[in-house]
């Protein structure tokens, strides 16, 4: 196993965990607020969308270094 692909799949686990969480927690508080969502929509966007829009980089910088390793698959 080679570097790259240890990063590529590391970066490909946690960058998915992390877009997932941070989504489904965004989802979550949008949907606790039934009378006015958009009043809160903002804060939640900005606090839960920064990490889930981290997540989705590092998920497909994994994707980039596991596809770039130049290896077959054995």
């Amino acid at each position: 196993m080679t570097v790259k692909l240890f990063f590529g799949w590391l970066f490909l686990v946690v960058g998915g965990l992390l877009a997932a969480f941070s989504g489904l927690c965004s989802i979550v508080l949008l949907a606790n607020n039934p009378n006015d969502p958009y009043v809160n929509a903002p804060m939640i966007l900005i606090i839960g969308g920064i990490p889930c829009l981290v997540g989705i980089g590092l998920f497909f910088l994994g994707r980039f270094l596991k596809q770039s390793d130049g290896r077959s698959p054995e």
